[in-house]
């Protein structure tokens, strides 16, 4: 898909943690510190195209994110969506 922004646009500083199909980057919102997205390699439409494959290793980077967020930011919690 040549107009997606994810596609086309991901700045590669902005990914903080790599998987094999899928990254979490940062959204560099100054007002959410810490904010981030986990996005898969593959053009997806919607969530639900994702890969058993890829829901599995989104789990497992947004594991690892809170516990890179945990350490940096000290949270009081989490909004997933």
């Amino acid at each position: 898909m040549t107009d997606c922004s994810f596609c086309n646009g991901v700045e590669h500083s902005s990914v903080l943690i790599e998987g094999t199909l899928c990254y979490f980057m940062d959204t560099g919102d100054p007002i959410l510190v810490g904010g981030g997205m986990i996005l898969p390699r593959a053009h997806r439409e919607t969530v639900f195209d994702l890969t058993k494959e890829e829901w599995d290793e989104t789990q497992s980077l947004l594991e690892q994110a809170k516990n890179m967020l945990d350490d940096k930011y000290a949270p009081d919690g989490y909004s997933v969506g």
